[in-house]
């Protein structure tokens, strides 16, 4: 990073981690909508949670790997030094452009990919021991190394964005891969788009990447550790969004012409330091095995992989996401491959989320106000007519209840008659019952009706 100032006003922030009891994990909308969650979440973008020692979401680590046995695909990932305009070679600016392409080749196993990321690390911390001089780097944090060694790592090889999950089936809370996952998505199955309505696996190697972005249609997201070295993470919060985006801009003019939302091409790489110069604050942690990281909307991270790893990761639509997705901004890029959710489907979750209270979401047209309107009227006629049938059935009930009874009171009374016939005799009377059956007694159904009066 020669002839670059990168000390600002501002310096790198550690996140603080929440460490739930099971009985606060287990409800995943209580436990995002509590209070210090949110907190968190507006001050530092995401929040990290260490899972309690019961979360076991996955099989133990040998059947967890005997579970990626099957082949998967594989991206290159590539850093390319960002010039400025005017700016000699020597003070280029730690930004970096982040190519990646499709490998042609599979590999076969998950273990097989760790090999490759393996080979590929020894060989960047030799060059790096070159440059650097042994000690020094080796004295060097994982952010230090990362940062010293974009120029040096020729590619990494990084299996992300693959739809699945290694969540147990069974599981029955944060289970990713779970239908009844508790999300305003979790109805629409017949349309399940990858990362969006169900999750994503990733697995890294040493300096694999996740360029700076906020998640498609600035949605929640959780992420899961399951296995490997540390993922390490850099958030802004939501409130600083605007200036994220116009350092980027001003830091990647050619691709901020082609495409306003650019950023959501996730190819840009910016160093924190960068951001801390221009007052931004960015906050920082390390991801364990075990941790979870919920990311909130409108909060732009980025990161990298420390070795190798493999994580889970999905979206969550709520009701307080409703009004920022009504009003995100899309990529229009005519190869945009960036999920989205429907227009038409969003305004559904509206109806779904707020109901009566549909004049609070402000970022409505008219027409979709309408739209909402004949959602809504449909959705209460639905329900009326559900609860009618319900009323129904309850009325129904006596009906039932009283044939029933009459039967049993029959019965009863038929067993007090036979009672009183064999009493009245001193003697027990073995004769046929037939000779018992027209002997003189209640009626058994004058009994049932007087049962019926006592019990009405």
């Amino acid at each position: 990073m020669e002839n670059v100032d990168l000390k600002g006003p501002l310096t790198l922030q550690e996140i603080v981690s929440l460490t739930p009891t099971i009985e606060e994990f287990k409800d995943e909308l209580g436990y995002l909508n509590s209070g210090i969650v949110r907190e968190y979440g507006v001050k530092f973008g995401i929040v990290k949670t260490v899972c309690p020692l019961e979360y076991e979401p996955h099989d133990p680590q040998k059947q967890l790997m005997k579970k990626l046995q099957n082949s998967m695909p594989v991206l290159e990932q590539r850093f390319v030094r960002v010039t400025q305009p005017g700016k000699r070679t020597k003070s280029k600016l730690p930004v970096y452009n982040v190519e990646r392409r499709q490998n042609e080749a599979y590999l076969t196993t998950a273990l097989d990919f760790r090999r490759v990321g393996n080979d590929q690390q020894v060989c960047t911390d030799k060059l790096a021991c070159k440059k650097y001089g042994k000690t020094k780097y080796e004295s060097m944090s994982l952010r230090e190394k990362y940062w010293a060694t974009r120029d040096l790592q020729a590619c990494a090889a990084y299996g992300a964005d693959i739809s699945g999950t290694l969540m147990k089936k069974e599981f029955e809370y944060w289970n990713f891969g779970s239908r009844t996952f508790p999300c305003l998505t979790r109805r629409y199955t017949s349309l399940r788009t990858p990362g969006v309505y169900s999750p994503y696996l990733y697995f890294g190697n040493w300096g694999t990447t996740f360029p700076l972005h906020i998640e498609d249609h600035d949605l929640y997201s959780v992420n899961y550790l399951h296995d490997g070295q540390a993922k390490v993470w850099y958030s802004v919060p939501e409130s600083y969004a605007t200036q994220v985006e116009e350092l980027a801009k001003d830091l990647s003019k050619t691709e901020s012409d082609i495409c306003p939302n650019f950023l959501r091409h996730k190819t840009l790489m910016i160093h924190p330091d960068l951001f801390l110069q221009r007052g931004i604050p960015v906050y920082t942690t390390e991801q364990q095995a075990g941790e979870m990281i919920i990311t909130f909307p409108k909060a732009y991270h980025f990161g990298f992989n420390s070795g190798f790893n493999i994580a889970e990761a999905r979206n969550i639509a709520t009701k307080d996401w409703i009004p920022v997705g009504l009003k995100v901004n899309k990529c229009t890029c005519p190869n945009s491959v960036s999920p989205t959710i429907d227009r038409q489907r969003l305004l559904e979750m509206a109806v779904e989320a707020y109901e009566e209270q549909l004049d609070q979401l402000q970022e409505l047209t008219p027409e979709e106000v309408d739209y909402c309107t004949q959602l809504l009227q449909k959705r209460m006629k639905k329900r009326t007519k559900a609860k009618s049938s319900s009323d129904q059935g309850r009325h129904r009930f006596p009906f039932h209840f009283w044939a029933a009874w009459s039967w049993l009171c029959t019965l009863l009374a038929l067993a007090i008659s036979i009672a009183k016939t064999s009493l009245s005799r001193l003697a027990y009377d073995l004769s046929p019952t037939s000779s018992l059956l027209h002997r003189p007694s209640l009626s058994p159904f004058a009994l049932s009706s007087m049962w019926k009066e006592v019990w009405r």
